[in-house]
């Protein structure tokens, strides 16, 4: 919590610990997206605390049914803990999530994407070393991923020229579809 400052971010995410089910921790997983298939797989990976970015509870929080209770209900019966950082990983200069998408991509010139709610998050960086989209590809493949190309994508902005248009690299599974924009967009 104190890595990340959770406390200082206005965020829709409830942040922190969300789902606590056990105090022994002996294997420990990450994922984007707090997800039945993800909670699937950490429990026939034996985790007992699954870091996540997007987690189950939000501000406008629900009643505990439907899909929501599932997910729940398979975090108790394989006792996962559940760990969301939002906001404060999409900010964090070393450890977040879009600092180490720039370090992969070897981007430069770094910089705060946009502020929300007065607090600096994501990156822009400049593609200095001219890499082909082909080449960001092969160095984001690691990274995998889960869904239909949508939120659970892999999405990264890299500034190209100089006069505000961008490429838009999203990385799902293998391929690799990229769009002209010129906005900003994270995912």
């Amino acid at each position: 919590d104190h890595l990340l400052d959770l406390q200082s971010y206005p965020d829709e995410s409830l942040n922190g610990l969300q789902i606590e089910t056990n105090q022994e921790i002996t294997k420990v997983g990450a994922a984007v997206d707090a997800g039945e298939a993800v909670f699937t797989d950490a429990a026939r990976n034996r985790v007992d605390l699954l870091l996540v970015h997007h987690g189950l509870l939000w501000s406008n929080q629900q009643q505990i049914r439907g899909p929501l209770g599932r997910k729940v209900g398979e975090l108790f019966r394989s006792g996962i803990n559940l760990y969301c950082a939002h906001l404060p990983l999409d900010a964090h200069p070393e450890f977040g999530n879009n600092a180490i998408l720039a370090k992969m991509l070897d981007l430069e010139a770094l910089r705060p994407a946009l502020k929300y709610r007065g607090k600096e998050i994501g990156t822009i960086g400049t593609n200095s070393r001219k890499l082909t989209v082909q080449q960001m590809a092969e160095r984001l493949k690691p990274l995998g991923g889960y869904g239909d190309g949508g939120a659970d994508a892999v999405h990264v902005v890299v500034d190209v020229d100089a006069v505000g248009h961008s490429l838009l690299v999203r990385v799902f599974h293998d391929q690799v579809l990229v769009e002209e924009t010129e906005g900003l967009l994270v995912g």
